[in-house]
């Protein structure tokens, strides 16, 4: 049902903690498994990351980062699927001189379990750009807007 340009879905708040032995993408995408999700958009603030250049997506995090570099997830928002994941936020690598661009690349890893917060998604008919295929609903109450009720 649209009403005012807003398409109603279904979706659950859920809070998880990922670890940092995967890559990003991937940590994420056993997330979504783990909770039943095809999708979600999800907030990790305040967490440790690494970035390890060849590193293979299903060797351990090294004791030591000598070969790669350190920095900190001030605040990252993210579209996840199991495939992709997209978004914004603030984060620095704290290697004195290191100039990593704009990018976060979905390689990276956490350096320590983070705990993260969101709204998951099931698996649906409507497309979607960001968060693919999920469940349309016909109530009007699993909008999430400012806070304000749907008129």
């Amino acid at each position: 049902m649209m009403e005012d340009g807003l398409i109603w879905v279904e979706g659950q708040p859920f809070e998880d903690t990922i670890d940092g032995y995967f890559p990003l993408q991937v940590s994420l995408a056993q997330m979504l498994e783990r909770n039943g999700l095809s999708a979600a958009v999800v907030t990790i603030s305040f967490a440790p990351i690494m970035h390890i250049p060849g590193l293979p997506p299903g060797d351990p995090v090294p004791l030591n980062i000598r070969s790669g570099y350190a920095g900190l997830i001030d605040d990252l928002s993210l579209c996840v699927t199991p495939e992709k994941m997209s978004g914004f936020g603030m984060w620095r690598w704290l290697t004195p001189g290191l100039d990593r661009g704009t990018r976060f690349d979905p390689t990276t890893r956490l350096a320590e379990p983070a705990y993260l917060s969101g709204i998951g998604f099931k698996a649906g008919t409507m497309a979607t750009e960001h968060l693919g295929p999920i469940r349309h609903s016909s109530k009007q109450d699993v909008c999430l807007t400012d806070g304000a009720p749907p008129k």
